[in-house]
C-alpha cells in the first residue's frame, strides 16, 4: 500500500465518522481528486494555500471540499500544520504524519505494524548475537539487567537507526520481545531459566538531554539524562500481582499490575460472582518489586536548576551523588481537576557516575582551611538547596546524606 493510499484512508476513515455531520455526505467522496492533492502535498513537504486551492479547482472542486480536507487531515488526524513561505500560508506535513507512515508497510499486500517488521527483520540478529553473548566465557550468567547499546546496535546494522523513534516510543514492547528471545537463547545453551531484565540505552544524541530541557515533546519517550540525588526514600515494597477468588464458582484470577501508573478494578468474575481477595497470596514475596521515589535535580549552562520526581523499580538502593538516568518521561496530576500535570520519569535504569578525582598539596590545605568554618554546614547546604527558605535543619540533612562516608 502506497503512503498517499495510507493517507487517504485514514482521511476517509476519519471523515465517515466525523462529528460533523456534513463531512459525512457521500457528495465529500472523490477519492481520486483528493488523493491527488495528498500526493502533491507529500512530494513537496510544505505547499502554498493557494496552490492547493488553486489545485482544487482544477479538479473541478470548490472551496467547502478543500475545507473539509484540511479540517480533518489537520484538527482531526493531526497529519497538517499550517506554516509560512515568504510571508504567505502554507500548508505542511506533520511530524505526526511521518509516525503514522513510518508505523505502517505492506508485505504481500497485507499492512502490517511497525513494531511487526522490527521482528521480522531482526530477529535473527538478536538471537545471534544473545547466543554469542551468552556463550562468551566472560558474560556474567547471574546478571539482572542485560545492557543492549543501541548505538552499537546501529553500527552493527546501519539500518536499525531507522527503528531508533520507534523504540523510544514503544519501549515496552521492544523491551519484551527482546527478553522472550535471551531467556530462548539462554536455556538452549545454558540449560537453565533466566530472569534478566533488558536495558535498552545509549541512544541517539538528541534523547541525550538536560534535565532543565524535558519538554512536552517528550512525554512517553524514553530519554537519557544525568542528574543529582538530593533526596531518596527509603525502599518499599510494590505489588505486581494479586489473586481473586470468586465467591460463586471458586475460579482463582490474577490481576498483573505492570504499570504503576495504571490502575485496575476488578469486580466480578465472568459468572457473576462477586471476587474476593486470596489473602494467603499477600505474603508471596514473588508477588512485590522493589521500588523506590527520588528527587533528582538537574544544572544547566547558565545556572538554571530544575527539580523532578523519578520512581525506580527494581531499585538496589540509591540515595545520593550523581546519576545516569535511562527512563520514560510521563505526567501526574498537579490538581484536581487533572488539567494540569507534573513531569515524572519512571526510571528504567539508574547508575551511579563516579569521577576520578586527584588533589595535591595545595588543595588538601583549602579543604583543611575551610572545613574549620564554623558554619560551613550551613554554608554549603543553602548554596545546594538554594530555592528553599527556612527549614534549614532540613536542607542539612539533606546535605549531609549526599557527603555521607562510608
Amino acid at each position: 500500500m502506497q503512503k498517499v493510499d495510507l493517507i487517504y484512508e485514514a482521511f476517509e476513515n476519519q471523515r465517515k465518522k466525523s462529528k460533523n455531520k456534513s463531512y459525512r455526505e457521500k457528495k465529500y467522496n472523490k477519492e481520486k481528486e483528493y488523493k491527488e492533492v495528498i500526493k502533491l502535498i507529500l512530494d513537496e513537504k510544505e505547499v502554498l494555500e493557494a496552490d492547493i486551492i488553486k489545485k482544487f479547482n482544477e479538479l473541478g472542486l470548490s472551496k467547502p471540499y478543500y475545507y473539509l480536507f484540511v479540517s480533518i487531515l489537520r484538527h482531526e488526524l493531526g497529519f497538517l500544520t499550517v506554516g509560512s513561505i515568504n510571508d504567505f500560508k502554507s500548508i505542511k506535513i506533520t511530524s505526526e504524519l511521518e509516525a503514522f507512515l513510518n508505523q505502517s508497510e505492506t508485505k504481500n499486500g497485507m499492512l502490517i505494524d511497525e513494531i511487526n517488521q522490527f521482528k521480522l527483520k531482526y530477529e535473527k540478529m538478536f538471537y545471534e548475537l544473545f547466543k554469542m553473548w551468552i556463550l562468551d566465557e566472560n558474560h556474567d550468567t547471574d546478571m539482572k539487567k542485560v545492557k543492549v547499546s543501541v548505538k552499537k546496535l546501529v553500527e552493527i546494522a546501519p539500518d536499525f537507526l531507522d527503528y531508533v523513534d520507534m523504540i523510544m516510543r514503544r519501549y515496552d514492547e521492544v523491551r519484551d520481545y527482546l527478553e522472550s528471545i535471551y531467556h530462548e537463547v539462554f536455556f538452549i545453551y545454558r540449560g537453565e531459566s533466566s530472569n534478566a531484565k533488558i536495558i535498552l540505552h545509549d541512544f541517539n544524541d538528541t534523547e541525550r538531554i538536560k534535565l532543565v530541557d524535558i519538554d512536552t515533546k517528550h512525554i512517553g519517550k524514553v530519554v537519557e539524562l544525568e542528574a543529582e540525588v538530593i533526596y531518596a526514600s527509603k525502599i518499599r515494597a510494590r505489588l505486581k500481582k494479586r489473586v481473586y477468588i470468586c465467591s460463586k464458582c471458586g475460579k482463582k484470577q490474577n490481576v498483573f499490575y505492570k504499570d504503576i501508573f495504571k490502575t485496575i478494578w476488578v469486580r466480578k468474575c465472568n459468572c457473576g460472582g462477586a471476587l474476593y481477595e486470596d489473602e494467603t497470596e499477600l505474603e508471596n514475596s514473588e508477588n512485590y518489586a522493589k521500588f523506590q521515589e527520588l528527587l533528582v535535580r538537574g544544572t544547566s549552562e547558565d545556572g538554571r536548576k530544575q527539580d523532578i520526581n523519578v520512581i525506580y523499580e527494581n531499585s538496589e538502593g540509591i540515595y545520593g551523588g550523581k546519576v545516569k538516568i535511562i527512563g520514560r518521561i510521563r505526567t501526574q496530576p498537579a490538581n484536581k481537576q487533572g488539567t494540569m500535570s507534573d513531569f515524572i520519569i519512571h526510571a528504567l535504569d539508574i547508575q551511579p557516575i563516579t569521577y576520578e578525582i586527584s588533589i595535591n598539596q595545595e588543595d588538601i590545605e583549602k579543604i583543611e582551611r575551610v572545613a574549620k568554618h564554623p558554619k560551613i554546614i550551613d554554608i554549603l547546604s543553602n548554596e545546594l538547596i538554594q530555592e528553599i527558605k527556612g527549614y534549614e535543619i532540613v536542607k542539612k540533612a539533606i546535605f549531609l546524606q549526599q557527603i555521607k562516608g562510608v
